[in-house]
């Protein structure tokens, strides 16, 4: 499941990434949402958003953790963390 997981979130960060720029086709775990990928607050809930319905999951709905996550690896990290404690 963390391969899926890890895999849907990258494509739908890749997805987002996008719309700031539009030749990009890979985002790496160590880039930063904000620094490095463009994102901004709208982003971010979009992608929650997005993958709550991809993946069923809401790791920010009870948890403060999104002032945390900077890079794309903390981003996977709280989903992965998320889908451990719901199964």
């Amino acid at each position: 499941m963390t391969a899926s997981i890890e895999a849907t979130v990258l494509s739908v960060l890749v997805e987002i990434a996008r719309t700031h720029q539009p030749t990009r086709s890979t985002v790496a775990t160590t880039d930063s949402l904000i620094d490095d990928l463009g994102f901004e607050s709208l982003d971010l809930a979009t992608a929650v958003a997005q993958l709550e319905i991809q993946l069923g999951i809401d790791p920010f709905a009870t948890e403060a953790t999104l002032g945390v996550v900077r890079t794309v690896g903390d981003f996977i990290a709280v989903y992965e963390r998320a889908a451990r404690t719901s199964s």
